[in-house]
Order: C-alpha cells, then structure tokens, then sequence
C-alpha cells in the first residue's frame, strides 16, 4: 500500500531530504503561475 505523503506531514517531520524544498518551491511557483 502506497503511502501518500502531504506537506504537512513533510514539514512536521524533519528529515534530512533535498526534494522537500524543492517540491515546496515547485508548488509556490507552479500557484503563482496559475
């Protein structure tokens, strides 16, 4: 069973991952373009 991880559950959790930022910028760039 696949496990959906959310932001919320990215930020509570602070594990030493480089794509948590970089999703997070991707989805404030990818909101200020729509």
């Amino acid at each position: 069973m696949a496990r959906k991880v959310s932001t919320s559950d990215a930020l509570t959790r602070p594990l030493p991952n480089p794509l948590i930022p970089f999703t997070l910028t991707l989805n404030l760039s990818s909101k200020n373009e729509f």
